[in-house]
């Protein structure tokens, strides 16, 4: 038995404990930089005209003028107006911009309704002939009952 060895087992423990303890000190804020920048989305809010109409959205996803022109783009179809506030999520799918309306519960159900909203899309389009728009209609803008496009 060399005592000389045995010795020295348990500094290469204490050493590799060392550097694994050190990695994660290093790597885990790292991580949660990555994760904090690149994978959580940056939502933001902005407010258009005197009813305080306003667009949310992912400015990681869509830059702030894009943002403005689908607002003008709203507001020149009769969507946003100046009696009435309404509110939407906009994101942008490649060249598609998607645009989620919360709406009365199970009024996607309702052909009127829907006839309607889709009238506003497809004037919409016309406005933006480059990208192709989709309403999706629920309950939230997270739950999507209906799609129109």
């Amino acid at each position: 038995m060399n005592p000389i060895a045995e010795t020295q087992k348990p500094a290469k423990k204490r050493g590799l404990a060392i550097g694994l303890v050190a990695a994660v000190v290093i790597l885990l804020p790292l991580a949660a930089f990555f994760y904090m920048s690149v994978l959580t989305p940056s939502i933001s809010t902005k407010s258009y005209g005197p009813a305080k109409n306003a667009i949310s959205f992912n400015s990681r996803n869509m830059p702030e003028p894009e943002v403005d022109n689908m607002a003008a783009g709203l507001a020149q179809i009769g969507f946003f107006d100046d009696k009435s506030q309404r509110s939407v999520f906009v994101r942008r799918e490649g060249s598609t911009y998607v645009i989620a309306m919360a709406i009365a519960d199970s009024a996607w159900t309702d052909a009127d309704v829907v006839a309607g909203l889709n009238e506003l899309r497809l004037d919409l389009q016309k406005l933006f002939p480059r990208n192709k728009i989709i309403f999706d209609l629920g309950a939230t803008f997270n739950e999507v009952e209906k799609r129109l496009e």
